[in-house]
């Protein structure tokens, strides 16, 4: 799993649930990020967090999510603002609405199945 993060934020973790699984079995992942930036201007801005999905499992339509609130974007050959079909969904992109204040957390999750 590959995963980008864009814009200073010292805490974030990766959680895969089920670690491993059968076929058919619904897998999640999940994000967790804090901004732990208290040097300067607190506020963590134009917050973007990416992930590249894995090849041998396909994205569950409509399993991306986010606290605090994100403008979603989903890559199957070009950058999408809308949802395309699971089997071509190859990343996805979750944009901070708003700037991340300092000792704030959030988390983004999506869904993929083991076919």
């Amino acid at each position: 799993m590959a995963y980008r993060v864009y814009n200073p934020l010292p805490v974030i973790s990766k959680f895969r649930n089920p670690g491993r699984g059968v076929q058919s079995q619904i897998v999640t992942f999940s994000f967790s990020f804090t901004n732990a930036q208290y040097v300067g201007d607190p506020k963590a801005r134009s917050v973007v967090i990416r992930d590249t999905l894995p090849a041998a499992l396909q994205y569950v339509a409509g399993s991306t999510a986010c606290a605090p609130p994100a403008t979603v974007n989903w890559y199957d050959t070009a950058w999408q603002a809308v949802e395309p079909a699971p089997a071509t969904v190859r990343a996805i992109r979750w944009t901070l609405t708003n700037p991340l204040p300092a000792g704030a957390s959030g988390w983004t999750q999506f869904q993929m199945v083991i076919p």
